[in-house]
């Protein structure tokens, strides 16, 4: 009884580092295009943070694809700079946790002084991947009854992932607490063991 409740309490305590490989990062992909629709290599992408003001940068592949990866959530504006097109500029980026924008490019012919600047809404069709997915406040979580939060967070498993990993991990710690508690008073013979579960 006491080797299951130390594997009990061992499997549990690995379990909680996993909480720890969730990502709070999201990813900018796209094509980048000319107007007869032909695929622009190497064009030079950037994503600029807008409230930290940092920048990521890559270029379009041989076959005009693009993607910035690792960028944390938050607000974005991306360039593309071409030689012989015009700037392209796009504000409004709003990158998820754990979650894909799909930015396709086309640039217009000019000068690269001359700017094109896209201020528009995301689209309603999500081609980069199958889920569904949303987001939930932190105070939306925090004003749930623990049952509730619970049921919630398996819904919606990569979303939330930092919230996440500081509600399980308090939940294991006390969830352990409870058994190391336990195991302590029945080896004492205090408290007799219960067999099934200990919550």
């Amino acid at each position: 009884m006491l080797v299951r409740l130390l594997s009990l309490f061992l499997s549990l305590f690995l379990l909680s580092f996993t909480a720890f490989a969730q990502s709070d990062r999201g990813t900018i992909t796209g094509t980048i295009a000319d107007p007869a629709g032909a695929v622009v290599a190497n064009a030079a992408v950037e994503a600029k943070n807008t409230a930290t003001s940092a920048i990521y940068q890559a270029a379009s592949s041989g076959t005009g694809n693009y993607t910035i990866a690792q960028l944390p959530a938050g607000a974005y504006e991306m360039t593309v700079n071409v030689p012989g097109f015009k700037k392209y500029v796009r504000g409004g980026l709003q990158v998820e946790v754990a979650g894909t924008v799909r930015i396709d490019v086309t640039l217009e012919v000019g000068s690269a002084t001359e700017s094109v600047t896209v201020e528009a809404a995301a689209p309603l069709l999500k081609t980069e991947g199958g889920e569904v997915s949303t987001n939930i406040a932190t105070n939306t979580l925090d004003d749930l009854p623990i049952l509730t939060r619970l049921a919630l967070l398996k819904a919606y498993p990569a979303k939330e992932a930092v919230r996440r990993r500081s509600v399980v991990q308090r939940m294991i710690l006390d969830y352990s607490k409870r058994v190391w508690f336990a195991a302590a008073s029945a080896m004492q013979g205090r408290v007799p063991l219960p067999h099934r579960h200990l919550v």
